[in-house]
């Protein structure tokens, strides 16, 4: 996020939602820097517990956003929003509910909003097997295509030829980053987890 924000391709003034949190201890990081920085922001979460943790941050922070406990497969914004910042939610969902997801994410986004999403890689031996594991559960970056929720896969050696090929997609503007580029807020890659990151433009 700390590159997006950086570049100016997410920019305030402008009414994003945070669906999801990082863990316990980490909840509402990213709902917290948004609103620092003038974003009229909605942190989405199931757990009551992160929704707490969330509203302490904020409160002790002198901050203030929107906090709402819901299903964010049945959530729907008052108003459409201009982005949606997916870090953790996708991968703490079962896939069966990614294309439900995928569905919301859209019926949230305003007509040219824009969907940053950073997909957590956790490839496991066993789904060789048929088996899926988690949470988290491995974001596999074809799945992502199929739903639309991605159109390129990063890594740091396939970066820059993405770069050159990426150009003008049917329907969508995207822009790919190394995966080393950025960490979330802290600069630090979550442990045994690799990213890959897509910044997609709904036009």
């Amino acid at each position: 996020m700390a590159a997006w924000l950086a570049s100016g391709a997410l920019a305030a003034p402008a009414r994003v939602a945070v669906p999801g949190s990082d863990s316990d201890s980490d909840s509402g990081l990213e709902v917290a820097e948004l609103a620092r920085r003038g974003f009229d922001v909605v942190g989405v979460d199931y757990a009551t517990e992160a929704e707490k943790l969330t509203e302490a941050l904020l409160q002790s922070s002198g901050l203030k956003a929107q906090v709402v406990q819901a299903d964010v497969l049945t959530w729907q914004p008052e108003q459409p929003l201009d982005a949606i910042y997916e870090q953790t939610c996708l991968c703490a969902l079962h896939p069966d509910h990614w294309v439900a997801y995928a569905a919301a994410l859209h019926r949230w986004l305003k007509p040219g909003g824009k969907l940053f999403a950073l997909f957590m890689q956790q490839p496991r031996p066993e789904a060789a097997q048929g088996f899926v594991q988690g949470p988290p559960y491995h974001c596999d970056i074809h799945a992502q295509r199929a739903l639309g929720m991605a159109q390129a896969a990063v890594s740091a050696g396939a970066a820059s030829r993405l770069q050159r090929r990426a150009g003008r997609l049917p329907g969508r503007q995207i822009t790919v980053r190394p995966a080393q580029a950025h960490h979330g807020l802290t600069g630090r890659p979550p442990a045994g987890l690799h990213e890959m990151r897509a910044f997609l433009r709904h036009v």
